[in-house]
């Protein structure tokens, strides 16, 4: 009688989550290319339970994927680690920026850091701010 082992091997099962986790994370650089999805949005995912896979994503690799330059990218990424006090030689990732244990800093650094090219409003700082604008018909 030969007997067959149905179990799996734990080797091939961490095989096969890595490969998956490798997957997820090239699609969602995927669809930030395409633009189907913002830095934003992958953010937001991998801070949901369900996307610890997404945490490993480096924050270069983000910026390029959304079309930043690699000047550009450098200088962000070097301001980043400038304004949080990290060392320079570190590669930061989306798990070290959504860090809980640095209180926010990181993420409100690098919300600064990734905006700062949008301005308040056309002609901005020259231009007076436009009024204010009015809510519909209330009467």
């Amino acid at each position: 009688m030969s007997s067959q082992n149905t179990t799996k091997h734990p080797v091939a099962d961490a095989r096969t989550m890595i490969s998956h986790a490798h997957r997820q994370r090239y699609m969602y650089l995927q669809a930030l290319r395409d633009e189907q999805i913002t830095i934003v949005d992958v953010i937001r995912a991998a801070a949901a339970p369900a996307g610890t896979y997404l945490r490993k994503i480096r924050l270069h690799h983000l910026l390029s994927a959304a079309g930043w330059s690699t000047t550009k990218t450098r200088h962000a990424i070097n301001l980043l680690t400038t304004i949080t006090g990290t060392d320079p030689n570190t590669t930061p990732t989306i798990s070290w920026l959504i860090d809980p244990r640095a209180g926010g800093r990181r993420i409100v650094a690098w919300a600064n850091i990734v905006n700062a090219d949008t301005t308040p409003w056309t002609g901005f700082p020259y231009a007076p701010p436009p009024p204010p604008v009015t809510g519909g018909n209330h009467e």
